[in-house]
Formats: structure tokens, C-alpha cells, sequence
């Protein structure tokens, strides 16, 4: 057992913790958890697509248990879920769409993930909806269980939370929109971005012995605009190559190699992705795969044993102020370079 924690300062442990436990081999996904939102559902499965790749992903059968306790479960969450190949949903506590409000007599409150094989399962059970708040950026704790062989004993499990719960069909998100819209739940409130404009760039704050991007899990750096006739080409600040683990420091060549990086995106991974520096623009640069269009997001790297994978979202959006957010918590949030307004951090 594993137990895993999240918070402002350390972001993307609940997805990051998912994605650890989905195997290549997973055949079986059902998901047992209150609240799902639509930013939630596409999170989920662009991380398992990421992992599995499209033909395993639409292979796997999909089940999902949630609620309409509080109004809080969106319907357009609910017609995503039921729109996936090889997917049910069912519901609980349905009658409460043609009553007066969503206040259940009792919750349904479980948040339970468990990905299958056919001969084990692996399961993280805590506190996170399945909503992209709870997946990247909430206050957070999971225990995360792996190679679970007692299928029998989840299967009973997974019948008992079953009961009471009807299997959802269009008819029934319909009237469930219907209502919701007449009794809408709250909004929750926006993730500000950062108040503050950092006061080094990267490479400044590694000259002055301030930091160290060798000892941080997650990189990430506002795109702009990338170069290249693919625009691939991603410009990192002076010393990124320090978190990939290289140590050049030569920036009076006119341009130099660095070394290469292996890259895990979209379900493939990229093993030698060049990294160089480039003296005409005094930045280090990333070769990307190409097929992808970077330019106005943000991006994120994780480190892995021997490889980093690769994530983004677009810039101004909630995940990427939660991004800053963690970084500028921590006294790690940089300017790419002193002109051009482009900032990164770690965490």
C-alpha cells in the first residue's frame, strides 16, 4: 500500500498516482466515485490513451458508478461517460431528479478506482471525484493498492455499491439537465493565478546557488510560439538541461549539442529527443515530436526512471495557474529569459 497526498504545493499526485497503476495489459476499468465532471472525464481518458494508446483504450470495458446527490455530477459528464465504446453508468439516488432539490436521505459518497487485467487488479481509493480540481490540484490523500489477485472478493465489492443504482440512459440525463438547471449547484471558485512576477530567470537563480532543477519531479514552461517548420522546436531557459540531467554550462559557443532526452507523449515513447544550444536566441532548445500543435500552452514534464513524460494545457487555463501556483509556493517560479515574458517553474 501506498499513500498518496496532494496539495497546492505538490499538484498532479492524484492523475499521476492513476496513470502509475494503469498496466499495459488493462483490460477493465470501473470506477466507483460521486461527483464526475466533464473536465474530469477528459482528463481521465487522455491520460489512459496516453498510456494504453487508442486501439487498447477503446478495447477496455468502461464502468462507472456516480450519483446526482447536490446536483454536483454534471450531465454533460454523464453523456461523455455513456458516448465511450464498451462503457455503462449507472446512478444513484436518480429519484432525486424529479424532487425539489438534490439533498439525498443518504450520500453516495465513494471514490474508488480500480483498473483490471484478467488476473489482478490495481485500486486507489480516497478522497478524489473524479474532476480535474480533485485529479491535479485539491487538498487530496489516496492509498494506492497494487496487484490485488482476490478478484472474487472486489467483484462482491463492486455489486454491493452497486445496489440501488439505475442504469442511466439519455432519457434520464435529459430530465437530470433539466433540473439542475432549474436548482444549479454553486460554481466553485477560480484558481487565481499568481499575484507576483518572479524575480530571476532560471538560470540567474542557478548561478546564485538558489536552485537546483535536478532535484524536482515536474518542469514546466509557457510555449509561446515554438520554431521549426513543424514547431516542434520548444526554447527552454538557460540551465533546463540541469533538470534533464546534464550539466553544460558552454554559453559562449555559437551553438553546441547537449545531449538527448527520451520523451513519452501520446502513448509513444521518443527516446532521442536532441537537446542543444542555440547562441543566436541565447536558449537551450528541445527537439518535440512533431504531429502536435504546442504553440500557446504550457508544458509540463515529469521525471521518470530514464525517461520524462510529457503533458500540456493551454495557457490561462485552471491547471496551468495551479502549475504556477505550486512553483510560486515553493520560491521556484523563473523567467525563460529576461525579455519575451515566457516564465517556468518546478516543483
Amino acid at each position: 500500500m501506498r499513500l498518496v497526498v496532494q496539495s497546492p504545493t505538490q499538484p498532479e499526485r492524484i492523475i499521476g498516482a492513476l496513470e502509475d497503476i494503469i498496466d499495459n495489459e488493462t483490460a477493465e476499468m470501473r470506477l466507483s466515485v460521486a461527483y464526475v465532471t466533464a473536465s474530469g472525464v477528459q482528463l481521465l481518458i487522455e491520460r489512459l490513451t496516453e498510456r494504453l494508446g487508442v486501439s487498447k483504450w477503446r478495447k477496455m470495458r468502461k464502468r462507472l458508478i456516480t450519483c446526482v446527490d447536490y446536483g454536483i455530477t454534471e450531465p454533460e459528464a454523464m453523456t461523455a461517460w455513456g458516448a465511450l465504446p464498451l462503457s455503462s453508468l449507472h446512478v444513484h439516488n436518480a429519484d432525486l431528479i424529479t424532487s425539489t432539490d438534490f439533498t439525498p436521505k443518504i450520500a453516495f459518497h465513494i471514490k474508488m478506482y480500480e483498473f483490471r487485467t484478467g488476473k489482478k487488479a490495481n485500486l486507489l481509493v480516497g478522497s478524489a471525484n473524479l474532476s480535474e480540481r480533485a485529479l491535479v490540484f485539491n487538498w487530496e490523500a489516496a492509498s494506492v493498492h497494487v496487484g490485488i489477485s482476490n478478484l472474487k472478493v472486489l467483484d462482491g465489492r463492486w455489486k454491493q455499491m452497486r445496489v440501488g443504482a439505475i442504469a442511466a440512459d439519455a432519457a434520464l440525463i435529459a430530465a437530470y439537465d433539466a433540473a439542475r438547471r432549474k436548482h444549479p449547484p454553486p460554481p466553485p471558485p477560480p484558481i487565481p493565478p499568481p499575484s507576483n512576477s518572479p524575480s530571476d530567470s532560471l538560470w540567474e537563480a542557478i548561478n546564485s546557488a538558489t536552485c537546483d532543477p535536478a532535484g524536482y519531479e515536474y518542469f514546466w514552461v509557457d510555449a509561446g510560439y515554438l520554431s521549426g517548420g513543424s514547431q516542434n522546436q520548444l526554447e527552454l531557459p538557460r540551465g533546463a538541461n540541469r533538470y534533464f540531467g546534464f550539466s553544460f554550462a558552454n554559453y559562449d559557443l555559437p551553438q553546441e549539442p547537449i545531449g538527448t532526452i527520451g520523451l513519452a507523449v501520446r502513448s509513444a515513447l521518443h527516446s532521442d529527443r536532441p537537446l542543444s544550444w542555440h547562441g543566436d536566441n541565447r536558449m537551450e532548445r528541445v527537439n518535440l515530436p512533431t504531429g502536435f500543435n504546442y504553440a500557446g500552452n504550457v508544458m509540463l514534464f515529469r521525471r521518470r526512471a530514464t525517461w520524462f513524460d510529457l503533458t500540456w494545457t493551454p495557457l490561462g487555463s485552471e491547471r496551468a495557474a495551479a502549475w504556477a501556483g505550486a512553483s510560486e509556493a515553493v520560491g521556484r517560479r523563473y523567467w525563460v529569459g529576461k525579455k519575451g515574458g515566457r516564465v517556468c517553474g518546478l516543483f
